[in-house]
């Protein structure tokens, strides 16, 4: 989900000497920051640089454009502007801080942690900086480190309905979900109006399910901020709208207008394309859908090559180092947990295969956990790893995490679908974990995968139809790869079969878990469990019979993604 923080200006740092310069921009500031914040980011953004050579020297007219330029989702000239601006005063406390979160929003998380230490040196108080740092800890899977830094925020000022939420979404990740409403409530308590909280509210409801509760949510989200656009986003994933329904006029009244951001354009585009979808005008949804993915495409910095790139050296790495799992499992201690991994593509049916077999007594969901991929970028796959190495680790930290979580099954349900690149330390570092690899039709994937949005940054490949395509590949090969490097320890899953023969898939796949049969995973849309996926609504209401088909819908739009897919 996205997380906006509407950090305003410190003026303290304008009261520098009045020179006359510094006291023409504090007379022209207020105007600035009237129409940043009424959100008027394009006629903002065409004010302020009108003077941008004779304000040149100024620090605190380079962070409003930065802002600004965040705000346009112009993150490399927000980077720009604010590194100018701590430049020109080294310690601008709010511009530092500013930088740190256009940082993290790019993904740049070593420069976003300098940012943050040097904005909180400068300001061991200052709020905003240890706000921000929970939300960069909260996006790299430290939970424990984004709360701790909350705490600070909260101890400075306990009364901000802003901290609240940004700890409700640090809960929703760790599947705390009742944890997070309270942190809600909370957080509306100190602000009624707040929509961002109403709105994630509206996203913990729909995580349990409770999918009436979160309309109400999402309608009175909409209700403080008419044209918030996430709500609508949310809003239109649980309801289906009829062709003259009001929120769908505003949507499309919105996606027209000027002043509205790039974010904001590809959230409208995505969601007027699943109205139309369900409306059944598949020509105007896919032009939603093909303008959505175009700007997320834009917003984004994917490069292929780096995924090419990792997935050689994986290969290598475990072609040069000989494990397999006999060689290794009288090796590691015994674990209290048998970690289960639903691996595949995104859109393949893992939340599906994870909502069946959460149906089980003896088995818990944890939905997708980062922690694997968090380990696995620690891993130096060009250089060997001997097995002290790998427990160290991988291992106990992801032993350590599951037990943290403090679940009375033994079985443990990791979904995380990419975890497909991470098989060999699976294998290898847990062997007694079991691996359930899900396959499905590659052009129902691939078209699945284009129509949604994603709001991690380890999709950055979904949003055209080559990369997709070519990650399609990817997977192929690295799957080819595991099969023949650990050809005992993986269990597929086809998803077209578990549609027509239930029962026998249910049973077989139990079997391989060492489980035994339960009619409460053939009634697992009867199963009350949180799920945070795309899939939170569709895998309560049971088995679709031809779901793999719904690209043909499509067909005559999608022509080169099929053709690239041809053979796979």
């Amino acid at each position: 989900m996205l997380v906006r923080n509407n950090i305003l200006p410190n003026n303290k740092s304008l009261n520098s000497e009045k020179t006359e310069l510094l006291q023409d921009f504090e007379r022209l500031y207020p105007k600035f920051l009237k129409l940043y914040q009424k959100k008027l980011f394009e006629e903002a953004f065409k004010e302020v640089s009108r003077f941008k050579s004779k304000f040149r020297s100024v620090a605190a007219y380079h962070n409003i454009l930065g802002k600004i330029n965040h705000a346009l989702s112009d993150s490399e000239k927000a980077i720009v502007s604010f590194k100018k601006a701590v430049e020109i005063d080294s310690q601008f406390v709010e511009a530092h801080n500013n930088l740190g979160s256009v940082l993290t929003s790019k993904g740049m998380y070593a420069e976003a942690e300098l940012a943050y230490s040097k904005a909180i040196e400068i300001s061991p108080t200052y709020m905003e900086a240890h706000n921000n740092f929970g939300i960069y800890w909260s996006k790299l899977g430290h939970f424990q480190k984004a709360l701790a830094s909350f705490s600070v925020a909260l101890k400075i000022n306990p009364n901000l309905a802003e901290i609240y939420n940004n700890i409700a979404i640090v809960f929703m990740k760790m599947n705390r979900l009742e944890d997070a409403i309270d942190m809600l409530k909370k957080s509306l308590h100190f602000n009624p109006l707040y929509a961002d909280a109403l709105n994630n509210l509206g996203n913990a409801f729909k995580t349990q399910g409770r999918f009436k509760e979160a309309t109400y949510s999402y309608k009175r989200a909409l209700e403080e901020e008419p044209f918030f656009c996430e709500a609508f986003f949310n809003l239109v994933q649980i309801n289906e709208l009829a062709s003259d329904d009001p929120l769908k006029k505003r949507m499309e009244d919105k996606l027209v207008q000027s002043r509205v951001s790039k974010t904001d354009k590809m959230l409208l585009s995505f969601s007027l394309g699943k109205v139309f979808d369900d409306l059944g005008k598949y020509a105007v949804a896919f032009s939603y859908f093909k303008e959505a993915n175009a700007m997320r495409e834009a917003l984004g910095y994917y490069q292929l090559e780096h995924d090419a790139s990792l997935v050689m050296r994986i290969k290598n790495f475990f072609t040069k180092h000989s494990f397999t799992k006999s060689n290794v499992e009288e090796n590691f201690p015994e674990n209290r947990h048998k970690p289960i991994f639903i691996v595949g593509m995104p859109r393949s049916g893992t939340t599906l295969i994870e909502q069946i077999l959460s149906s089980h007594a003896e088995v818990s969901g944890l939905g997708e956990l980062s922690i694997l991929g968090n380990l696995a970028n620690g891993i130096d796959f060009n250089n060997f790893i001997n097995k002290s190495e790998l427990d160290k680790k991988v291992r106990k930290p992801y032993l350590q995490y599951l037990d943290n979580l403090k679940k009375n099954t033994i079985h443990l349900v990791d979904k995380m679908p990419l975890n497909f690149l991470w098989i060999g330390l699976i294998a290898v570092a847990i062997p007694e974990a079991k691996i359930i690899h899900v396959k499905r039709d590659a052009r129902a994937v691939c078209w699945s995968i284009y129509r949604h949005l994603f709001w991690d940054n380890a999709s950055e490949f979904s949003y055209s139809f080559k990369n997709i395509a070519s990650f399609y590949k990817l997977y192929v090969e690295i799957m080819k790869f595991w099969h023949l490097k650990f050809p005992d320890s993986i269990y597929d899953l086809n998803y077209d079969d578990l549609i027509k023969s239930q029962v026998t898939t249910t049973r077989d796949l139990l079997t391989y878990l060492d489980l035994e049969f339960s009619q409460s995973c053939i009634d697992f849309h009867e199963t009350q469990r949180s799920i945070a996926t795309a899939s939170a609504k569709q895998v309560r209401q049971g088995l679709f019979q031809g779901s793999s088909d719904n690209w043909r819908k499509y067909e005559s739009n999608i022509s080169n993604l099929v053709q690239d897919l041809k053979g796979y």
